[in-house]
């Protein structure tokens, strides 16, 4: 039964009592109020209650005539004189309700809960006459699982619309079902009892586990690695109905790769795959920058059930250590603000280049290693001494590497090694701001970014000088509308 319903019904019986003074006349041919049409009576002479409660004209020959008021369905009429719309009486109410607002709430849920663990939810006192309601006893029987934290103070005096929260806990101390009733006594006229039913179900243990084959690792950048949760199970010992979660918790700044189910080409891991499948336990994951990634593991049972959370405790996380043991190694990346998905196969194209000392000039064809001139030739037959650029990478946001091993002593040579960044293309996105990281022996060296406005604009960030007593990374910062 609603509010409207229950206080329509209670002021019915009380005006019942006192409207003994009600006038209820058949129905009668509506008067013309034109007093030629019957000049023995006068129309609209006195006002009275018909007998659907409503207000009507009446003649002075006692002929009832038009609707004068319609009086809401809680006033009725009362005779007077003169006849007239009622002041409902003023009711007290109690109402059940959830913190999400469902009123007229009789069982509390609150579902499998781990034995010894104990958990709250919250139930709702709210007045809903228009008359304050007090509450005179609150108990809890049953199961002793059950309680009602810090109960009120009794009698508890609820004013009109006012709503008092009550946290009820859970705390189950066997395995199986736990039930019981929370009884509360009002001065409600109509309900003075309210019961709810508290239901809940202990478990020795429901969570899962989320357990990892290899939580770490040390890997050269652009390495793939699988993250495997095999060893997870449920509560009940098995993989049955896991979901597995892989989250990327912390990366090297610029890193932007994600656990992924497969790679599209798996020759090119920078190019992404499809989503992770969260019925699988095994992901992919292709290690982009050098540095340090944490990787959370979350697994979720059948019955909602999480790890990490609250009630279940913490995941396992893997540590992904990014090293790389070249003399030089020259890492870029680069971030496109007008570009809304870097990961996607439209973006931009940002190209890193190392220049040796004896080149002519930026992209040479022996001495400049870049994109078109992968692994040039520097020095004596065979890789030592020559550069090599591992990606092209032309949908944004990187990264290129250029790695070299035994490079020559600068000092003997015309100058140091210079670092080249040319925005090859924006494909309409806009400017592009670059970073530049040097590594020296296996060393962060230097940081350096800068905003790339244009297409075929060009930056030179800095020099390497690299010698048998000196080996640094030197800032030279110049920038150009177009190669130099």
């Amino acid at each position: 039964m609603n509010l409207t319903h229950r206080l329509s019904s209670l002021r019915y019986a009380l005006l019942c009592l006192w409207l003994s003074g009600c006038v209820y006349e058949p129905p009668q041919p509506l008067l013309d109020p034109d007093p030629l049409t019957d000049e023995e009576c006068v129309p609209e002479a006195r006002v009275s209650c018909g007998a659907d409660g409503d207000i009507y004209w009446v003649d002075s020959c006692g002929r009832r005539g038009e609707k004068q008021t319609e009086c809401p369905a809680e006033f009725a009429c009362i005779a007077g004189p003169p006849a007239r719309c009622s002041t409902p009486p003023t009711v007290s109410c109690l109402e059940l309700a959830s913190v999400s607002g469902e009123t007229a709430l009789e069982t509390l849920d609150f579902g499998p809960k781990m034995i010894g663990r104990q958990v709250t939810k919250q139930v709702v006192l709210e007045s809903c006459g228009d008359e304050t309601v007090t509450v005179n006893t609150m108990s809890v029987s049953g199961d002793q699982s059950f309680r009602v934290m810090s109960p009120p103070e009794l009698p508890l005096r609820i004013e009109p619309g006012e709503r008092v929260t009550l946290e009820v806990a859970f705390n189950p101390d066997e395995a199986r079902l736990h039930q019981a009733t929370l009884t509360i006594l009002s001065d409600d006229p109509l309900q003075p009892e309210r019961a709810l039913s508290l239901i809940g179900l202990g478990l020795i243990d429901p969570c899962p586990s989320a357990e990892v084959v290899q939580a770490d690792f040390t890997v050269e950048p652009l390495e793939v690695i699988t993250l495997d949760a095999s060893l997870s199970t449920s509560s009940e010992g098995g993989p049955e109905g896991l979901r597995y979660q892989w989250v990327v918790l912390s990366r090297p700044q610029g890193s932007t790769s994600q656990p992924v189910e497969s790679f599209f080409n798996p020759g090119s891991p920078a190019n992404g795959g499809p989503s992770d499948d969260q019925s699988s336990p095994e992901a992919r994951f292709f290690v982009d920058l050098i540095g340090e990634y944490l990787i959370e593991l979350q697994v979720i049972d059948p019955t909602g059930y999480r790890v990490p959370s609250e009630e279940c405790g913490e995941s396992q996380v893997i540590r992904v250590n990014a090293r790389t043991e070249d003399e030089i190694h020259i890492e870029l990346t680069w971030s496109t603000a007008g570009d809304p998905d870097e990961t996607d196969e439209d973006g931009t194209d940002v190209d890193l280049h190392l220049l040796h000392p004896r080149a002519f000039g930026w992209n040479d064809d022996r001495f400049d290693c870049y994109y078109g001139n992968r692994v040039p030739n520097w020095g004596a037959p065979g890789p030592s001494g020559d550069p090599s650029l591992d990606i092209d990478d032309t949908n944004g946001a990187g990264p290129e590497n250029i790695h070299l091993n035994d490079p020559e002593d600068t000092s003997m040579l015309s100058g140091p090694y210079l670092i080249g960044v040319h925005y090859y293309g924006s494909s309409w996105f806009g400017p592009s701001e670059a970073q530049i990281r040097v590594f020296l022996s296996g060393e962060l060296e230097a940081v350096y970014t800068r905003v790339l406005l244009e297409a075929e604009h060009f930056w030179v960030p800095a020099s390497i000088h690299w010698t048998p007593v000196l080996k640094r990374s030197e800032l030279i910062d110049d920038y150009y509308q177009s190669t130099p």
